[in-house]
């Protein structure tokens, strides 16, 4: 009774909160209404919201029914929207809040069937109220076949997730139950019993997935967060007493560099675990002042296509700069580019274990790049390993951007833009910034017949992506790209 009792998930900004128990029941219930449906095996159901209490079931309810599930940030734009789903094409749609431009995009695509959400617009012949979820199923309406029990199999597809390439829009990214099950058997190195930690990261995303599920595996109760404000999130970690923090580098920075932040601020975090790029040692150095004496920091990392954190380690100052040592079950070498294995040398992380994706959706020459006829994974990340065996990320191979734990895709900002009747020729590269490790700038060739200017530019780019795409690093106007011999533009020399 204690652990049907037990509150698993609060939500930060209205207070309520949600139990084991509830969890399990409207898991049951929304399942069996989606089987209802036709919901079943093979099919895609996408969910398209901000954090929130009710992610945790929907998604629970849609594997359970044996179909995948394809997570969509609601930040998305229409035409990011509508890439996502012509990838996915899912059946159904479940979200909380959507615009009348969003809206127009799911209703126009002929393979979404019924879209679910919170305040049902009359405009729209799909919508349904998501209440209907957790409606209790009329004795005749119970189909007989419904058992209750997933009939997935472990290496059908459970998530479809968004992850970038080097050379084109956003890729789905398959996840299968496997995959999942080999991350849960990590969830003890991330996640304590009977600790508070903060969902902050996007639950669309594979890190913010992850760190959600271990918590629900874990019995951690998370502490949910929609959106970020750093007077939230500080209100947060001392009205809930956070023992388990899981940022990104740029907000331990801005928490070492804030005067208002302090020891007493600070003071139940047992536990700090960071990933996805590099911290300098002065803020380290500075952050962990301001924690109790026996709290630890961790480093990480990890990619969408490795479903989770593959390294791991604790900060250690003798290891400036490292990511980790390999969690058990996976392998990594680091190759040069003949493909020789080499040993304390840099060249290409390659991963290999039960944690790799199953591949890009509908995209084998994709797949083919990242993952060899071995099952090596290519991350395209320049690494190196010492004599200990922790790892050290030095730089991308490949040209994503990665900023506040996002990845961004040079060729999406450059396919806005060349949007624009003044702009010639674009390259977007990433530029060093000290907070945020990396920002998008845009090198921008323009046409002698339109004049345009940077504020220009970065506003279409505005009205157009989601808010951690921006032009952070500004536009420079050249005459010229710099570009291979068939004409490729070369950013790694911008």
């Amino acid at each position: 009774t204690t652990v049907k009792n037990t509150c698993l998930q609060i939500d930060a900004v209205c207070n309520q909160n949600i139990t084991f128990d509830e969890i399990r029941t409207k898991t049951q219930q929304a399942a069996a209404f989606l089987f209802n449906k036709g919901i079943k095996h093979g099919d895609v159901v996408s969910i398209c919201s901000a954090n929130n209490i009710d992610y945790c079931w929907q998604i629970l309810a849609v594997l359970n029914t044996g179909a995948s599930c394809a997570l969509i940030s609601s930040s998305s734009t229409p035409r990011e929207l509508k890439h996502s789903i012509n990838i996915t094409k899912p059946k159904a749609i479940i979200g909380k809040h959507f615009s009348d431009e969003q809206l127009k995009v799911l209703e126009e695509a002929e393979f979404v069937k019924y879209i679910w959400l919170e305040n049902v617009p009359l405009a729209f012949t799909k919508c349904e109220s998501s209440s209907c979820l957790l409606q209790e199923l009329e004795e005749h309406e119970t189909l007989s076949q419904w058992t209750g029990l997933c009939p997935a199999e472990g290496n059908d597809t459970a998530f479809i997730l968004s992850s970038s390439g080097t050379t084109g829009l956003p890729k789905g990214v398959l996840l299968s139950h496997n995959n999942l099950i080999t991350m849960l058997s990590h969830s003890g190195i991330f996640m304590r019993h009977n600790g508070t930690a903060i969902g902050l990261m996007p639950f669309c995303h594979a890190y913010g997935l992850g760190l959600m599920l271990m918590a629900l595996y874990e019995g951690t109760k998370m502490v949910v967060l929609p959106k970020f404000s750093l007077k939230t999130f500080i209100n947060v970690i001392e009205s809930f007493k956070v023992s388990h923090l899981h940022i990104v580098p740029s907000l331990l920075t801005n928490l070492a560099k804030n005067h208002e932040v302090n020891s007493k601020t600070l003071s139940t975090i047992q536990e700090v675990f960071t990933g996805a790029g590099a911290i300098l040692t002065k803020h380290q150095r500075a952050f962990i002042s301001k924690l109790s004496a026996t709290a630890k920091i961790y480093h990480s990392y990890g990619m969408t296509e490795s479903t989770f954190v593959v390294l791991f380690a604790e900060c250690r100052f003798d290891k400036p700069g490292s990511a980790g040592k390999l969690l058990p079950g996976v392998t990594a070498k680091v190759i040069s580019e003949d493909g020789e294995e080499l040993k304390e040398q840099l060249g290409e992380l390659c991963l290999k274990g039960n944690l790799i994706m199953k591949g890009y959706l509908n995209n084998p020459e994709a797949t083919s790049e990242a993952i060899d006829q071995y099952r090596w994974l290519h991350t395209g990340d320049l690494a190196y390993f010492d004599s200990d065996g922790y790892f050290y990320i030095v730089d991308r191979i490949k040209e994503m951007i990665k900023y506040q734990g996002h990845q961004i895709s040079p060729t999406e900002l450059e396919l806005v833009l060349l949007t624009h009747p003044a702009v010639s020729e674009v390259a977007v590269v990433g530029v060093p910034h000290e907070e945020y490790g990396e920002v998008p700038k845009a090198f921008v060739v323009s046409n002698n017949c339109e004049s345009v200017t940077a504020e220009e530019l970065s506003q279409l780019v505005k009205n157009e992506l989601s808010h951690y795409k921006q032009l952070r690093g500004g536009v420079s106007f050249v005459t010229t790209l710099p570009t291979s011999p068939t004409g490729k533009i070369l950013r790694k020399h911008l």
